[in-house]
C-alpha cells in the first residue's frame, strides 16, 4: 500500500485545488466545466492506456495488473488532472505560469517512473504536457460555449456525466466484488479484454441514456430502459460475451442504471435550468 500512498497524495492535492477553486466561479458552470474535462481525461486513458498500453499505474491495490491500472487512472484523471486544468482556466493564470505548473506535472511524472510506481512502455513525459497545453485551449473555448446554453453543449455534459459514472461504478464492481465480467476476445489479459469492451459499451450506450434523461424522462420511459437493460444483459450472457457470477443478477444492472440516471436528471436540473442567470 506505500505506492497507494503516493497516488492518495496525488486525489488529496486534487481535493484541495477543487476547495480553493470551485468558490472562485459559478458553482453549476464549475461543475458542468469539470465533469466535461473529466470526461476528456476518461476518453483519452481509454484509448492511450487500455486500447495501445502506453504506460502503466503500479498503486498496488490490485493484484491484476488492469484493475490496478484503473486505480491509478482514476486518481490521476478524475481528480489531479481535471482539478489542476480547473486551476489555470478559473484564475486565468499567465503563460509563465502556466509553464511552470505543467513543468511540475512534468517532474511528478518523472519522479512516479523512477520511484517504479508509473511505468512508461512507448509513452514520453513531454507527450502528457502537450495534451495538457492543448486541453486548456480547448476548455476555454467548452467554457464559452457553456456560457451559451446551446442544447449541444449540455448534451455532451449530460452525456459525459453518465459515461463516467457508468464505466466507474461498473469497473469498481467488477474489481472489488468479482460480480461479472466481459471476454469479447479484444486482448489476451481477461482483464484487459473486459475493461475495454465495458469502456466502450457504456461510450456507445450513453449517448442513448443522455436523450432519455434530456428529453423522454419519464416513469414509462425508465420502465421501459429497465426492461431493454436486462434484454441487452441476457444476449449478451447467451452470447458468452458477459459472465456472470452466481451471486449477481442481470436485473442488477438496470436498477443501478435507473439509480445513476435519477441522480443525473437532479444534476441536469440543477446545472442547466438555471445554469448562469
Amino acid at each position: 500500500m506505500q505506492n497507494m500512498l503516493w497516488y492518495a497524495i496525488l486525489g488529496i492535492i486534487g481535493c484541495i485545488m477543487i476547495r480553493f477553486t470551485y468558490k472562485k466561479t459559478d458553482l453549476r458552470l464549475y461543475i458542468a466545466l469539470y465533469i466535461f474535462t473529466m470526461g476528456l481525461a476518461f476518453f483519452l486513458d481509454f484509448f492511450v492506456l487500455i486500447l495501445f498500453d502506453a504506460y502503466a499505474y503500479h498503486p498496488k491495490v490490485f493484484r491484476d495488473h488492469w484493475y490496478d491500472n484503473t486505480v491509478g487512472s482514476s486518481m490521476s484523471q478524475a481528480l489531479f488532472i481535471p482539478s489542476l486544468l480547473m486551476v489555470m482556466i478559473t484564475f486565468k493564470m499567465k503563460l509563465r505560469i502556466v509553464v511552470l505548473l505543467l513543468f511540475g506535472v512534468f517532474l511528478i511524472e518523472e519522479v512516479f517512473t523512477w520511484i517504479n510506481i508509473y511505468e512508461h512502455y512507448w509513452w514520453k513525459s513531454w507527450y502528457t504536457i502537450i495534451i495538457l497545453f492543448i486541453s486548456i485551449y480547448v476548455l476555454k473555448m467548452w467554457r464559452n460555449l457553456l456560457k451559451l446554453q446551446i442544447p449541444f453543449t449540455r448534451f455532451l455534459t449530460i452525456y459525459m456525466a453518465i459515461t463516467t459514472c457508468m464505466q466507474g461504478l461498473t469497473i469498481i464492481i467488477q474489481a472489488f466484488w468479482r460480480t461479472h465480467h466481459y471476454t469479447i476476445g479484444w486482448f489476451s489479459e481477461l482483464s484487459r479484454d473486459s475493461i475495454a469492451f465495458n469502456t466502450a459499451y457504456w461510450m456507445v450506450y450513453s449517448l442513448l441514456l443522455a436523450a432519455i434523461v434530456l428529453y423522454f424522462f419519464s416513469f414509462s420511459a425508465c420502465s421501459i430502459l429497465l426492461v431493454g437493460d436486462f434484454s441487452i444483459n441476457v444476449i449478451l450472457e447467451r452470447a458468452g460475451i458477459l459472465h456472470i457470477n452466481q451471486y449477481w443478477h442481470p436485473v442488477l444492472f438496470g436498477i443501478c442504471l435507473i439509480i445513476v440516471l435519477l441522480m443525473i436528471k437532479k444534476l441536469d436540473d440543477y446545472l442547466f435550468s438555471r445554469i448562469l442567470k
